[in-house]
């Protein structure tokens, strides 16, 4: 799962890519992100248990891998 220290990083290295690249780089750019934050905002509520994650955020860590 994302730590919140590399979502801040990953978000503050990006910030200038709609002035860089085309429109789809930065919507998949923000795609990376906005699925990170799902995955952060989950972690909490898991715990260090290995109960299942539900389903919409299993297939987002699946899509982060």
């Amino acid at each position: 799962m994302p730590d919140i220290h590399d979502l801040l990083k990953f978000s503050a290295d990006t910030a200038e890519a709609d002035f860089l690249f085309e429109e789809d780089i930065s919507k998949y750019l923000n795609e990376i992100y906005t699925h990170g934050v799902d995955l952060h905002t989950v972690k909490p509520s898991i715990g260090i248990s290995f109960s299942p994650l539900p389903p919409d955020m299993t297939i987002r860590r699946s899509w982060m891998r």
